[in-house]
């Protein structure tokens, strides 16, 4: 990831992947990298989304979330990419 957030390409492959995607960042993340990488991946990614959440951390999603990040779902899987 922090590699990508520095580049200036994402690898071409990104371009194949056929899944929707969710990219999912806290807002209160300290590792400055994670912003620029979800975006760089958003916008090579067909089908992609970065829901931010701004009281979580960066594991927050994955540890503390779950409230949030089943919202987030829910109204991902409600809308068109």
């Amino acid at each position: 990831m922090r590699r990508l957030a520095g580049s200036t390409t994402a690898s071409p492959q990104y371009r194949e992947v056929s899944a929707d995607v969710l990219l999912m960042t806290g807002g209160r993340s300290d590792l400055a990298h994670v912003g620029p990488s979800a975006a760089r991946l958003a916008e090579v990614l067909p089908s992609s989304r970065v829901p931010t959440f701004p009281k979580l951390n960066h594991f927050g999603p994955h540890h503390r979330g779950t409230t949030e990040v089943s919202a987030a779902l829910t109204t991902v899987e409600s809308e068109p990419p």
